[in-house]
């Protein structure tokens, strides 16, 4: 099984398109927070894991790791190297295994990355207007990276079982945002009892955005398993039984 992780995560970071999405998710970060840093209005010191909107900030994160995922099957997929990985591992569930390990663990690091992005520009921001930014509490500023990460996590997964299951990356990728983007709003002003429990809605459950924040933080962790699980599980099948030529 190593060596299909090493090999998976060798075909990762020699993709330049891995490295757009990650240099997307610190250019969004940043903007997200410099334009809510430079709307806030306050007058006392304010510690790191208090900085108002910090899960709003990190709600787009999913959508690169969920890309990410995604890509990490259906590039082998387009350009035909699926055959000689399978050559390689022929056993089908190892390589699945393989590449949900290695997008979890660039997952994590987005995930990071995001998180430092938009701590150092909203401290930033807040400094120049004169605010006193306080590392404050260590253990809240923990469990606030720890959500997103476990978020970013299990939108990975999700990622590679869409990816399994559409195998087209452009479709995969595209009719995923529109999902993430479009639909579910729609859905949230149609049926919002149903809406809340979609993946998308779930997810911002997770993170505590209080827009979605019917299901709570734990609810909307599960809810969003659930699916990554589901995802996995209907990609493998499909992968399990299709013919690699």
């Amino acid at each position: 099984m190593r060596n299909q992780v090493t090999s998976e995560a060798r075909k990762l970071l020699t993709t330049r398109s891995v490295w757009g999405l990650l240099a997307g998710t610190v250019v969004i970060s940043g903007l997200a927070a410099w334009a809510v840093a430079a709307n806030m209005r306050l007058t006392g010191p304010i510690g790191l894991a208090g900085l108002p909107g910090f899960q709003e900030m990190m709600a787009l994160v999913p959508a690169f790791v969920l890309v990410l995922g995604i890509r990490s099957y259906t590039d082998e997929a387009r350009h035909g190297s699926l055959v000689p990985t399978l050559l390689s591992t022929p056993v089908r569930r190892r390589m699945i295994g393989a590449k949900v390990a290695v997008a979890g663990l660039a997952a994590i690091v987005f995930a990071v990355a995001g998180a430092t992005t938009v701590v150092a520009v909203s401290s930033l921001v807040l400094s120049i207007d004169g605010v006193a930014v306080t590392v404050g509490s260590i253990g809240a500023l923990i469990w606030l990276l720890a959500k997103v990460v476990g978020v970013c996590l299990l939108w990975s997964a999700i990622g590679v079982g869409v990816g399994m299951v559409v195998s087209h990356q452009v479709a995969a990728i595209v009719g995923s945002l529109v999902w993430l983007f479009a639909l579910e709003n729609l859905l949230d002003a149609l049926a919002p009892d149903l809406a809340r429990y979609l993946p998308g809605h779930a997810g911002m459950s997770a993170l505590g955005v209080e827009a979605y924040g019917t299901l709570g933080p734990l609810t909307g962790a599960w809810v969003l398993a659930g699916w990554a699980a589901a995802c996995l599980a209907l990609g493998a099948g499909r992968f399990q039984r299709r013919d690699i030529a």
